[in-house]
Formats: C-alpha cells, structure tokens, sequence
C-alpha cells in the first residue's frame, strides 16, 4: 500500500512537471508570435526620414536598433532616396525581428521640351523635343507622344505635339511642342541663296567612328553642296552629329580616375561656388560648415563619368551596386552617407535650386550628421553632370 502511494505520488510529480513544461512552451511560443504580429511593415515616400524603432511596434514602445538594406546594401543615410522595398531588421535586447518598409513616389516628373525644325523625310521620336526631365526619385524618365499618330507626320508644315513623361512609379506629366517639317530644297543657313539654272544640290555625308571606355562613338558630318556646269561645287549648309551606343560601357573606376583630373581643374570655378552655395544653405539653417574633400571628390567625379558615358543616370551604378559602393574602389577611410546628383544643369545656381526642390536632396545638403563633402562635375556631349557626395 505504501508502495503505490509513493509511485502515484512521483507519478503526479512528474505529470505536473510535464504539464508545466507544456504549458511554458505555449506561453512563451504564443507570446512569440504576439510579438512578431506585433511588428508591423511601413509605407514611406521619397524623401521622408528614416523611422524610428518605435514606428514599427503598434501597442508598446520600444528600446533597441535599426538596420535597413535595400538591395542586399546596408542603407546609411538619413533620408529615403529610392523606391521600392527596404528591407528592416529590428533588434530589441536579445530579440531579433524582420519587417519592410515600402517607399512610393507620388510626384510628377518636372518636364521641359523644345520646339523642332525637320527636313522633309528626316525622323524624329519623342527624344527630339526633350530638353530635360526631373524627377524626385533621381531615375530616369520615359516618353511617349500621347496619339500615334504623332509618330507619322511626314508633310511640310507644324504640328502640335504632346509629350508623356513618366517616372518609373508611373506617375505622369504631359506638356506640348511644336513640330515643323521643311521643305528639304530650302537651305537652312543662307537665306539670301538662290539657285541659277543649271545647278543642282547634292549631300555628302563623312562618317568617322572611334571607341571611349567601350562606348561606340559615330561621328557624322552631312554636307550639302550648290553643284554648277563646271563641274565646281559651293557648299550651302553642313550638319554635325555625334551618336553614342552606351550598351557596352566597360570602364574601371582606376580608368576614370586618371580621366577625372582633368575634369576637377576645368570645373574648379564651378566647385568652389556651388561649395559656397552649400555651406550657405547649411548656415540658413543653423547647420555648421562642411569641408570640402579632396578624396570625395575624386570619387563624386568618377560617379560624374560613370552616369555621362554608361548612360545610366541613377543611384545604382553601371554595374549594378549601389552608389555608395564607390567608396571600395578607394583606399580613404571615409563612410559616404549621401548622395546628391543631377544632368543637364549648366550654372551652380541653378543645381543647387534644383536640390532645393527635392526633399531628399536637400535634406542630405543641410544634414547636420555629414561633416565632409565631395564634389564632381564632369561636361560629356555638352552635357554637364554633378554628383555631391557627403561623409
């Protein structure tokens, strides 16, 4: 008798040990998932601030660590600077968690087109009358005439023209050019010139091509010549092209770098007065000065010659990392957190208005955090190109 009290008592023993034991797991394994459910994903825009650990927790404030990456690459600025998905990872004391935070871009693109003048038969695309496309998100921009059939004029006269822009989130703006379509007989730089009888006109074209940094550049010279009876020709009228074929840009950061020098003494008016205009907009702000680096601009000019000869715009580079990957191609030791750039811009004034106007860039000018800053202007096909890099 004593014998099975003993056995049924460690035998209740060893069941309310398994019990507890159960119930510990489900309780802690419930409060686990409260926790992850507790986590919530972020929708942001371009240009908004980098959330705090507590934005992600909906009933409780949290204490602990954030670390973003877009593209597999660790985010280090301050501001949002791409669309798409950011990738978070949460640590609250020995706890780890994962969410996403969304970024969207509601802008529209800001675009400017030009009027053109076309010979009988020559082509045009919507390329034609762009002059520039801004966009707040720094990518590029895509256009399309808004009817077809503005892909087919081929008479003498002048059409309306509408441009779409459209960013790569889709959001749209529509402006309006001129075509107008010439009589290919009528010179174009001689008003005053009148054929005699017996004359006739005739074009010639030159066609040169060389290779940069495994860019394809065709050089084209078309010339038109007044023939006479004689045999003798005067030239009327000329047109000089210059096409790029971009596909295959292969140049190294090492390639560029000695391209660069000469690039930072023809821009070194255009650096100093946009270094002024910066530190000025930081002093309107109550921000202290930045100093100018040599080293970051040495990189920030690499940036410059990769958009202008790869084509690619952006602030992922050609080979498809993200911008601040230049800093592995040097040997300085400074952490790039910012990244401003721009195309198509001629003053410094200007470029620094245009910063002014996108939330994310202007807040990386008067960041407080950055104490460096780099500056790269480069001029390709009478393009100029600006990359500011901050540190």
């Amino acid at each position: 008798m004593k014998r099975k009290r003993l056995v049924l008592f460690f035998s209740c023993i060893i069941f309310s040990i398994v019990l507890l034991s159960i119930c510990f797991f489900l309780y802690f394994n419930m409060n686990k998932k409260k926790d992850v459910d507790n986590v919530l994903s972020l929708e942001r825009y371009i240009g908004d601030e980098i959330p705090t650990v507590d934005d992600f927790f909906a009933t409780k404030k949290e204490k602990g660590s954030l670390k973003l990456y877009y593209d597999d690459w660790l985010v280090e600025s301050n501001t949002f600077n791409e669309v798409g998905v950011y990738k978070a990872v949460i640590s609250v004391f020995d706890k780890v968690y994962h969410s996403t935070i969304t970024v969207k871009d509601l802008e529209k693109p800001v675009l400017k087109l030009k009027d053109v003048t076309i010979l009988v038969g020559d082509d045009y695309n919507p390329l034609s009358f762009v002059v520039s496309c801004r966009d707040n998100s720094n990518r590029k921009c895509t256009f399309e005439f808004s009817d077809k059939e503005m892909y087919n004029y081929k008479d003498k006269g002048t059409y309306d023209i509408d441009i779409i822009a459209k960013d790569e989130s889709f959001n749209t703006t529509r402006s309006r050019a001129k075509l107008t379509i010439v009589d290919q007989l009528e010179p174009e730089v001689n008003n005053e010139l009148t054929l005699e009888n017996g004359t006739d006109l005739t074009l010639e074209e030159v066609i040169k091509e060389e290779y940069k940094f495994g860019v394809k550049i065709t050089n084209k010279t078309s010339i038109c010549y007044e023939l006479s009876n004689d045999g003798s020709k005067k030239r009327i009228r000329s047109k000089n092209e210059i096409l790029y074929d971009r596909s295959s840009f292969n140049a190294k950061t090492e390639e560029l770098l000695l391209e660069s020098k000469n690039f930072i003494l023809e821009s070194k008016e255009d650096r100093e007065k946009l270094f002024d205009l910066i530190n000025e907009h930081r002093k309107n702000e109550g921000v202290s000065n930045l100093q100018l680096s040599n080293q970051l601009s040495d990189a920030a000019t690499v940036r410059s010659l990769e958009m202008a000869w790869s084509g690619n715009f952006s602030h992922t580079r050609p080979n498809g990392k993200s911008a601040y990957t230049i800093s592995n191609d040097f040997s300085f030791d400074f952490k790039i957190l910012g990244e401003n750039i721009a195309k198509g811009i001629v003053d410094s004034k200007d470029v620094i208005n245009y910063w002014k106007d996108s939330l994310g860039s202007y807040k990386n000018i008067v960041n407080l955090k950055y104490k460096y800053v780099g500056i790269g202007v480069v001029e390709v096909s009478n393009v100029k190109y600006w990359t500011l890099l901050f540190g």
